[in-house]
């Protein structure tokens, strides 16, 4: 159970980025897709990407993710999941980092952003 927030967003007719906070480790659900979902803890955690089996992601989803807290956060690849990023990188760097997850196949999803090594 996270807390939802709604920010307007300027210049487009959608003009809600809906905000999911989480302070534990968190497996990703359908609500959370096209949203931001904020990873805040003092201590690491991290987010799971489900299958699709689990959860049916359609391909092309995009959903944000930024490091709310001091606590590291990594994202980590449910049974069947391959997350594609640069240098093979699963963690958002520093406290604010944001990252992207992209589902561009069944189980296949890129991570881009502010990511480097996973350090825990």
């Amino acid at each position: 159970g996270g807390v939802v927030h709604r920010y307007s967003v300027s210049g487009l007719n959608s003009s809600i980025v809906v905000k999911n906070t989480q302070t534990s480790g968190y497996e990703l659900s359908l609500t959370d897709q096209n949203k931001l979902v904020e990873m805040s803890a003092a201590t690491s955690i991290t987010v799971t990407v489900p299958a699709y089996s689990a959860v049916s992601f359609a391909t092309g989803v995009q959903i944000l993710l930024v490091r709310g807290g001091s606590g590291g956060v990594s994202v980590v690849a449910g049974p069947t999941v391959t997350i594609k990023s640069a240098n093979s990188y699963l963690s958002l760097n520093n406290q604010y980092s944001p990252a992207t997850l992209l589902k561009v196949d069944t189980n296949t999803w890129y991570l881009f952003g502010n990511i480097e090594f996973n350090p825990f």
